[in-house]
């Protein structure tokens, strides 16, 4: 029971920007060995414990954005970053508890325990609060050959196949008699992924020249009016050396609401784009007439058009429970934007002609957001992570976005107010990046590219359920063939 929040933490340390993705195939079989040592309870509490070294370590970047600049009292800031880390260690104890549990009730299996992660973390980061898929174990993959997997299977199908090779590490320690099968499916895995790997599901139709803006404005100052003028001044000087037909100011890069911003400067901008050939995206919240706030993208120049954010971050952008949390939240003093979702039906923008899908911020974390590609030819990011200060949040959230272009297999286009900014190609490596903490402005050119993955034809629910159905036929006709054979004797 004490290992398994030290395996929690080796855990974290697979993921960016410690990046040492071997630790997995430690800390996953770790976990695996220990919660099935004992009863379900037994299992459960390994499960909490292991979350508790994982999300305690994994997302400490709470603490930052609610102590340094939520202004909270130091011991409400770790109160609410423990409720928060309670929250998610729930998760692996409810995989952990339910595989043992299953184990007692079904003939072994292999498949019994990577189904049972998979089945949980899929709850987390797909439904419960509108999900959190912050740090699902394929992400830590992402620069190994496991990450062939992606573009078929995403994240989630990644996370399967890291949970079943762990699960075969530990059976081999288990089960001596079954090794020689056990190494041949990790052979198969390993051929399978080196194959991934050399295959392009996708094709090039032209390119496009683009310019990626990172402002570096202190979060401390965004938000206050005598410097908006200052921090307008400096995205417009960053551009002016560095026009391209696209443009791409971060998340909330005008710190203001759009009734609030002065009409000329959006004129200005607009003439200034359009003398330029080009099109500046930028981000900026909207304050509506009925007092609905929306975190939004604005398009001006060559062209025109909005976007209104869909995934809100909980917590932060909406309160889940409102009538239950509201009078407690309201003691902490949290910086909760009280937005509202956008219509999930909006239509894709557009720059030169090609169309382009825009997620903002939080929203680059749900693999279904890349996956509405229809005819879209690129992936644009925009997002604002000075809230995390210098935390691992950013070396995290960067990665989240790098498999968003591997799974799609196309180019995404990210900017970010402190880092990471970036041009990342369809193999989800870094073409470009901006160094963290640094007012510059990068440009590069991107494919434009056309034709859908596995996985973008599929998406992120389908590969979940056709994965977990093909793991409970294996277990019905396991228990099928075990019940005849006691039969027969």
């Amino acid at each position: 029971m004490l290992i398994a929040p030290v395996l929690g933490v080796l855990m974290t340390l697979s993921f960016a920007p410690f990046d040492l993705a071997w630790l997995s195939f430690i800390a996953l079989p770790g976990l695996f060995l220990v919660a099935d040592r004992g009863s379900v309870k037994h299992a459960a509490w390994s499960g909490f414990l292991f979350g508790l070294g994982w999300f305690g370590s994994g997302v400490s970047w709470v603490f930052v954005s609610i102590y340094d600049h939520g202004g909270e009292q130091l011991w409400m800031a770790l109160a609410a970053t423990l409720l928060f880390v309670l929250l998610w260690s729930i998760f692996p104890a409810l995989s952990m508890g339910l595989a043992r549990w299953l184990k007692a009730r079904l003939p072994a299996s292999i498949l019994l325990l990577p189904a049972a992660w998979l089945a949980v973390e899929a709850i987390r980061g797909m439904w419960f609060l509108q999900g959190f898929p912050w740090l699902l174990a394929g992400y830590s993959q992402i620069d190994t050959p496991l990450a062939g997997f992606a573009p078929v299977l995403g994240v989630y199908g990644l996370t399967f196949v890291l949970a079943l090779l762990a699960n075969s590490l530990a059976w081999m320690s288990q089960y001596p008699q079954h090794r020689p099968v056990l190494a041949c499916l990790l052979l198969i895995v390993a051929g399978l992924s080196l194959a991934g790997t050399q295959w392009t599901w996708t094709r090039s139709q032209g390119s496009l020249m683009v310019s990626v803006a990172q402002g570096n404005i202190a979060q401390r100052d965004k938000w206050q009016p005598q410097h908006r003028n200052a921090t307008l001044d400096r995205y417009v000087s960053l551009t002016e050396a560095h026009w391209q037909p696209l443009v791409v100011w971060p998340e909330a890069a005008i710190p203001a609401f759009y009734h609030e911003v002065s009409p000329g400067f959006l004129d200005y901008l607009d003439e200034l784009a359009q003398a330029k050939q080009a099109t500046v995206l930028t981000g900026l919240p909207v304050k509506r007439e009925d007092g609905r706030r929306f975190n939004a993208a604005l398009a001006v120049g060559q062209s025109q058009g909005w976007y209104f954010k869909k995934h809100l971050l909980p917590f932060g952008e909406y309160l889940p429970w409102a009538d239950t949390l509201e009078p407690w939240v309201a003691r902490l003093n949290l910086p909760l934007g009280h937005f509202s979702a956008g219509d999930a039906q909006q239509p894709l923008l557009s720059v030169a002609g090609q169309r382009l899908i825009l997620s903002i911020c939080y929203e680059d974390v749900f693999p279904a957001t890349a996956r509405e590609l229809n005819d879209a030819r690129f992936l644009v990011n925009i997002t604002n992570d000075a809230w995390f200060g210098r935390s691992i949040e950013l070396a995290q959230h960067g990665q989240i976005a790098r498999m968003r272009a591997l799974e799609s297999e196309r180019y995404l286009v990210r900017a970010a107010n402190t880092g990471l900014t970036a041009i990342i190609n369809h193999k989800g490596r870094l073409q470009t990046s901006a160094p963290l903490f640094t007012a510059t402005i990068i440009s590069g050119q991107i494919d434009l590219r056309s034709g859908l993955t596995p996985f973008s034809r599929v998406g992120d629910a389908g590969i979940v359920t056709g994965l977990l159905t093909l793991c409970v036929l294996q277990l019905l006709i396991s228990a099928w063939r075990a019940r005849n054979s006691s039969v027969s004797l």
